[in-house]
């Protein structure tokens, strides 16, 4: 199966506004890409996923703050995390 990109964006305008449905949809080696904003929401990362920041975005554009839970072997690029909790 090929790798594939699901693009998350709060505001619409992309195939997902929420990570966690995303994360649902993903499969293992997707990338899921977040646009710049915040999401509220608490993320389970239960699957072997790269979860990443647009590209161009700084440090603290992409934000999580619901919390963050990893249980697989998923990569977290350029994003910043409030409540994060690696299990």
């Amino acid at each position: 199966m090929d790798k594939r990109v699901l693009v998350v964006d709060y505001k619409g305008g992309s195939e997902f506004t929420s990570i966690c449905d995303a994360v649902k949809g993903a499969v293992d080696g997707d990338t899921v890409l977040l646009r710049v904003g915040r999401y509220d929401e608490k993320v389970l990362l239960d699957k072997a996923i790269d979860l990443v920041a647009e590209q161009g975005s700084d440090q603290g554009d992409v934000i999580i703050s619901g919390g963050l839970v990893v249980t697989a072997n998923a990569t977290v690029k350029d994003l910043s995390v409030q409540q994060s909790i690696d299990v």
